[in-house]
């Protein structure tokens, strides 16, 4: 069975197209989730395989690789769609499962230019260094999220129409130099990670020859990943101490140095995070000092699908990760993926810096996507995928909420 991050738990609804005056330009921006950029990005191609299109590599440097899964911003241009003679634009800037809740419920995010940057039907090699080019204050119409519009700061604000598309499992991973009997975390030390940002081994591991001190990497406040993770561990919404790993010189090689320091954003001190979970994996994976790397070790969470053999997989309350466990309820650190839409989404209103579709053609370019998206994940062909759905569940369990009992249906 094809392991994933993302485990399909319902079919995709059928759209109903429209049609539409031509020579007009639609455009249409999604937001939210990381951990659905890549999954979102080979949607789209395989929607409109014709369409001309960059991403930003300055972000995807950053969150983990030169590649399109790890960009922050995607375009893509589709000519003559959804009717001859018309453009769809289509923008991506994913920033996290609360950030994009809050920009779809009256807030906006920034997109690329498309005007500013050389766009290319088929492979693009290496994207484009999108700084400095960039469109702000574009109101994003769909996002993706980890958690329950009440898991965020927009609990109280208006609420979202709610597409449940599948679950999505997290993992706890350590560094490849951490004490060989640190397998497993267990609730009790993930609460003692979330708040004091440190533990020592041999609170993961019951052996008191572990001294080493280990270092949780986490991820920023708006991240889905960390809301599903402090509630999944009973921790709440509140403040969390994460370290980063400061290189001083060189490589971190042995001969160069290592500084530990608390991330600085928030109002707390190391209540900032990484801002992707392939960030994190590769903090974790980087060349360490020698010397440091035998008195300290680190570990983070991360959704299942951001894995690599560079870091050390463990079991979660002493339950190895498997698709089957996720299925039977045994496992329990995953979340519901969630496609949320404005409610005003699909209105008539044309304004060039914003997202909004003319007419109902938001329902015609959004179910394009959909549609693709719902197939890769049930054929197994997305690797963000597990084949479900929703009139033959595999799912044995359900819950009700982010972090709540896991029970059978």
């Amino acid at each position: 069975m094809k392991l994933s991050k993302f485990i399909l738990a319902g079919a995709i609804a059928t759209v109903f197209a429209a049609s539409a005056q031509a020579g007009n330009t639609y455009k249409l921006t999604v937001t939210g989730a990381t951990t659905f950029r890549g999954a979102f990005h080979r949607a789209v191609l395989a929607a409109f395989p014709t369409c001309a299109w960059n991403y930003d590599s300055a972000t995807a440097t950053t969150n983990g690789g030169n590649i399109p899964d790890n960009a922050t911003y995607q375009v893509y241009v589709v000519s003559n769609y959804p009717n001859s003679g018309d453009t769809t634009k289509i923008y991506s800037s994913f920033l996290g499962s609360g950030s994009g809740i809050a920009a779809v419920d009256g807030g906006t995010v920034s997109v690329i230019d498309d005007s500013q940057v050389g766009l290319v039907t088929g492979a693009v090699s290496s994207g484009t260094n999108c700084t400095g080019k960039l469109i702000a204050n574009v109101a994003p119409r769909v996002t993706f999220s980890d958690v329950f519009q009440n898991s965020t700061t927009s609990a109280n604000l208006a609420a979202l129409n709610d597409d449940i598309v599948g679950v999505v499992p997290f993992v706890w991973v350590s560094s490849k130099n951490a004490p060989a009997g640190l397998t497993n975390v267990t609730s009790q030390v993930a609460t003692l990670l979330l708040g004091a940002g440190k533990a020592t081994a041999s609170q993961f591991t019951g052996d008191v020859n572990d001294g080493q001190t280990v270092y949780l990497v986490g991820r920023a406040s708006s991240s889905g990943t960390r809301i599903t993770t402090a509630l999944e561990n009973k921790y709440g919404l509140g403040n969390q101490k994460n370290y980063d790993i400061v290189r001083t010189t060189g490589t971190g090689v042995a001969g160069s140095g290592n500084t530990i320091g608390v991330t600085s954003a928030g109002s707390t001190a190391g209540n900032g995070g990484q801002g992707s979970n392939g960030a994190s994996v590769q903090v974790l994976s980087n060349p360490m000092n020698t010397t440091w790397a035998a008195n300290n070790a680190l570990v983070s969470y991360i959704g299942y699908g951001d894995y690599t053999s560079s870091v050390r997989l463990l079991s979660y309350n002493g339950v190895e990760f498997s698709a089957d466990a996720v299925y039977n309820g045994q496992y329990t650190h995953w979340g519901y993926e969630h496609a949320f839409k404005a409610t005003n989404w699909n209105t008539g209103v044309t304004v060039p810096t914003t997202s909004i579709p003319e007419g109902n053609q938001g329902d015609v370019i959004w179910g394009a996507i959909k549609t693709q998206l719902s197939a890769a994940l049930a054929a197994g062909t997305e690797p963000a995928g597990l084949s479900n759905d929703i009139d033959t569940p595999i799912m044995m369990v359900t819950r009700a909420n982010d972090g709540t009992v896991v029970s059978g249906l």
